[in-house]
């Protein structure tokens, strides 16, 4: 009779952090090491962080060095918590390549400049009304979960940076022929601090 095979030692240890990471609970009290089924610990250097996201960093052949790190704090810093788990010393990995490599442009958007390319981070977007588009209807305004939008007929609304969530239901509302919203990120729009006549040209809602 044959012997069951045996497990493959990286999946295994692969779905052991997968399930911690899965875990809200586990999430803020992530441990400092991993035990492999070889009986080996893998070390898990972690990098708390505010948000709700958890990003698990496997290294490249050469390993974790002082940039990763310096990247991982800068993420942390954003509200992504980082996991750095090093899973090559005992060869429970192929090594590959650091995605850090192939994506330093977006990290470097990211941790120093302070935009986000792809419009998704959330603490590094903003949403702006143009003046130059709106038409004071007053969608936006009443559509706003925080009440974050000022505004009145025909005046030029205006939202206030402090209250908004960025859930992005001003920019879902606002009638395609305005598009008066935008989303930016990395930038600052020049709009009035507090609601002001419109000059835009009077456009009317319905597509011809």
């Amino acid at each position: 009779m044959q012997s069951p095979p045996k497990p493959d030692r990286g999946r295994v240890l692969a779905g052991a952090l997968l399930l911690l990471l899965l875990v809200p609970a586990l999430a803020f009290a992530a441990p400092k090491r991993l035990e492999a089924p070889s009986g080996a610990e893998i070390a898990i250097e972690v990098f708390p962080g505010q948000g709700g996201a958890t990003m698990l960093w496997l290294p490249s052949e050469r390993g974790f060095g002082e940039a990763q790190r310096e990247h991982a704090e800068s993420l942390a810093r954003l509200g992504h918590e980082v996991w750095l788990v090093d899973l090559h010393d005992n060869y429970l990995v192929p090594p590959g390549r650091s995605s850090i490599e192939h994506f330093q442009d977006e990290y470097d958007a990211h941790t120093k400049e302070k935009r986000c390319p792809a419009l998704s981070c959330v603490d590094l977007i903003k949403y702006y009304i143009l003046p130059d588009k709106c038409q004071g209807c007053g969608i936006c305004l009443r559509s706003c979960p925080t009440e974050a939008i000022a505004g009145d007929k025909r005046m030029v609304h205006v939202i206030d940076q402090e209250k908004c969530i960025k859930c992005g239901t001003c920019l879902n509302v606002c009638p395609k022929p305005f598009s008066a919203v935008v989303k930016v990120s990395g930038k600052k729009i020049r709009v009035p601090k507090k609601p002001v006549p419109i000059t835009a040209k009077k456009v009317s809602r319905k597509r011809k």
